[in-house]
């Protein structure tokens, strides 16, 4: 049987409580992230996302996408930052 610790549920609830906040459909959205976030509130909610098993490679491309453009977005925010702070200094 496995333990679920009240503390790591509690931070679960709270990242889907604020993906749900964040999430302007269809403007900040993709299919991959959509995917994921299905996955995520499934795991939070049931424990379990049937397509882990059944599809696993479609599962790990949407959450490397999602990824990937986060990892696009933060260096093209740093590069707006870093535009926004030339001469300030």
């Amino acid at each position: 049987m496995r333990t679920v610790d009240p503390e790591t549920t509690s931070a679960a609830y709270r990242a889907l409580r604020e993906c749900i906040e964040a999430r302007d459909f269809p403007a900040n959205t993709c299919p991959a992230s959509r995917h994921v976030q299905l996955a995520a509130e499934a795991l939070v909610k049931d424990g379990r996302y049937h397509a882990f098993d059944e599809e696993p490679h479609h599962v790990a491309a949407s959450m490397l996408t999602v990824v990937a453009e986060l990892y696009k977005a933060r260096t093209r925010l740093a590069e707006l930052e870093a535009r926004t702070n030339e001469g300030h200094g």
